[in-house]
């Protein structure tokens, strides 16, 4: 019946076989066959790659979803599979079976899969939705695909294009490995521009980048003077005080024109203001972060920094009238966060614990402190 079907044969079954094999049905009225059909697949080799080929192009999705992931796992022996994978690519609207796909076809040939993609993105007719799954699919390959540079190189330097696909060819191509200077004034253009789409986008693309970013600092100083920048926000869209700092962090040392101010923003005015307690816990976390990345001269400012909040709070906590001290204490603790590889914080703490025991609970701390028996300095 395979031969006149003219269905591809595997260990002399066709493929309607190995159909109902998969589906754990018998085959012509007969009990399905023992053991685990995929694998039998799977384990066959390069042999199996024409039954997988017609299951992989047949009507029921999941087998289809099958075929794809046991030619996935062949390797170099799904060479064969080769015009199946494209022509999959090139129609299939399901990311799972795109992705797959595009995968086998980049380990079998990268040249011919980086040609496809690039295709999918020239074409004008194509959806975002695949457009997107074709960047995806490149950024794996990375740094592979080299033949998709000149359609990327395309698509980022046209502003009429749609401004994430701009964002992720930029992605995509600094993961090649092609030269980022070119690359980031157009990721600041895309931060700076009023209500960007894609603030947030571009900003990850730098923070992605490193220290290969560092001329893109100025700008992220500039935005962060914006008086109506958001504290945060989305993943997407315009650009917000969190991802910048962020952004900041991962660039590193090459990033220490902002180091006065990061510090400077831990005493910001939206650091007092209750209804923002939340939202600002979260940047004093991501300020402390960058500042530990950007090397001796940051984390000498945050120790300076730190001895003169621990010294002076401490002495004012112990000094007579202490518990006229001790609200205020409590506020400075919640409201302001200090990085630090000191003690301060946790001297404060104490210190408002030996004023009044019952201070940290009356002011609404976090977590009640209380000296420890076995410290000297107690």
């Amino acid at each position: 019946m395979g031969f006149v079907k003219g269905e591809a044969t595997f260990d002399g079954k066709p493929t309607d076989y190995w159909v109902d094999a998969l589906k754990q049905e018998g085959f012509l009225g007969r009990k399905p066959p023992p053991g685990d059909a995929g694998k039998t697949l799977r384990q066959g080799g390069s042999a199996a790659v024409p039954v997988l080929c017609e299951i992989a192009q047949g009507p029921d999705n999941n087998l289809r979803l099958a075929a794809l992931n046991a030619l996935s796992l062949m390797g170099a022996e799904a060479k064969a599979a080769k015009p199946m994978l494209q022509a999959t690519v090139q129609s299939e609207n399901d990311r799972s079976r795109f992705y797959l796909a595009s995968d086998v076809l980049a380990h079998v040939d990268a040249t011919a899969a980086a040609e496809t993609m690039s295709a999918i993105l020239r074409d004008k007719q194509e959806t975002l939705s695949r457009k997107t799954f074709a960047f995806a699919a490149l950024l794996r390959m990375t740094p592979q695909g080299q033949e998709a540079v000149p359609t990327l190189n395309e698509i980022w330097r046209d502003p009429k294009q749609d401004p994430e696909l701009r964002v992720q060819a930029i992605d995509v191509l600094w993961r090649m490995k092609q030269p980022p200077e070119p690359l980031i004034p157009a990721l600041s253009e895309m931060i700076t521009a009023k209500d960007s789409p894609v603030g947030v986008q571009a900003l990850l693309v730098l923070a992605g980048m490193g220290p290969a970013a560092k001329s893109a600092v100025p700008t992220l100083l500039k935005v962060l003077d914006r008086s109506d920048l958001p504290l945060t926000g989305r993943r997407s869209g315009p650009p917000n005080r969190l991802t910048i700092y962020t952004t900041i962090g991962l660039i590193g040392p090459e990033a220490g024109p902002a180091i006065p101010r990061l510090l400077g923003s831990l005493q910001g005015e939206n650091y007092f203001k209750r209804s923002l307690y939340r939202q600002n816990h979260f940047l004093r976390v991501e300020v402390g972060m960058a500042l530990a990345n950007m090397g001796p001269a940051a984390q000498q400012a945050l120790i300076t920094r730190d001895a003169v909040w621990g010294a002076s709070l401490t002495l004012l906590a112990a000094s007579p009238p202490g518990h006229v001290t001790v609200g205020p204490l409590a506020e400075i603790e919640k409201r302001t966060w200090i990085p630090r590889q000191g003690k301060s914080t946790s001297d404060v703490l104490k210190a408002i614990y030996r004023v009044d025991p019952d201070a940290t609970q009356h002011a609404g701390l976090p977590i009640p402190i209380r000296p420890d028996d076995d410290d000297p300095d107690d």
